[in-house]
């Protein structure tokens, strides 16, 4: 049943232009990376010509489901994991997550369901992390949990309480896994470096618009390190680069890494990037 569940998935994934549902429309996609949540909705219109309006109803309700399932597959291909693979190219790549996935829709619970004289639409709200959370079956963080670099020169620092990295008008786009390195290309942070278990409550990295960061002070404290990204055309979209001296600030002292092990870190990036 299991193995019939996933090839079912894949069916979805690899038949998308011909499945019953209606056409995938991407508005009924949302991905918010301000509350780490995927809002997936379907639709179906109400017609029939014997029975009854609610025999209809539920015919339409139905279709509605399968056009959200459509949906929610399309929507992978709009949710970046890291800098090389979105969520649909990790789906593609591994029958177990495509199992798992196509389960986690079915057993979420609908958000609405709008019955209309004419259609039905159904919408269900997926978060990213948390109890319900859909991320980690996609991506397991944790596996170098700790392993910062270490700078051959001693850089005095007092203990931050996390980071901020203002990355704006440098045309970064959000990621699950985005990585920050330092002017030399060395890994500085990822998901790789995060407990997992903290990874499962709020992921590697919360995004904000604001430079004030109102929403999430909590995350990083009241003493956190604020840095200034800077350009790098080496680097994909989803990745940030920072001055090597600010990185050896950065990960001078044992709390401070402690900290990031704990996910404690906010990106800043245009408002664009995370419409």
């Amino acid at each position: 049943m299991a193995r019939l569940s996933g090839l079912l998935f894949t069916f979805f994934l690899l038949n998308a232009a011909f499945c019953l549902a209606e056409t995938p429309d991407r508005s009924s996609i949302q991905v918010d990376w301000l509350r780490m949540e995927l809002r997936v909705s379907g639709y179906s219109t109400v017609a029939g010509e014997s029975g009854n309006m609610i025999d209809w109803q539920l015919q339409a309700a139905r279709k509605a489901e399968e056009n959200l399932l459509r949906n929610f597959v399309d929507s992978m291909k709009h949710l970046q994991v890291d800098a090389y693979r979105s969520a649909h190219d990790v789906l593609l790549d591994d029958l177990e997550r495509n199992r798992q996935i196509y389960s986690y829709c079915n057993a979420t619970r609908a958000g609405t369901i709008r019955y209309g004289e004419y259609d039905v639409t159904i919408t269900k709200v997926f978060p990213f992390f948390g109890e319900n959370g859909f991320v980690p079956i996609l991506f397991k963080a944790g596996k170098d949990t700790g392993n910062f670099k270490s700078y051959d020169r001693y850089v005095f620092t007092t203990a931050f309480s996390g980071v901020v990295i203002d990355a704006r008008g440098l045309a970064r786009q959000p990621a699950i896994s985005p990585r920050i390195f330092d002017e030399d290309h060395n890994l500085v942070y990822s998901a790789d470096l995060v407990d997992s278990e903290r990874f499962l409550q709020w992921g590697a990295v919360q995004y904000t618009t604001d430079p004030q960061f109102v929403e999430y002070v909590e995350r990083v404290g009241a003493n956190p390190f604020r840095i200034v990204a800077i350009e790098d055309d080496r680097l994909i979209a989803t990745d940030i680069a920072i001055f090597t001296e600010l990185a050896q600030v950065l990960l001078a002292h044992r709390d401070t890494r402690r900290r990031l092990e704990e996910g404690r870190v906010i990106v800043i990036l245009d408002e664009d990037a995370l419409r």
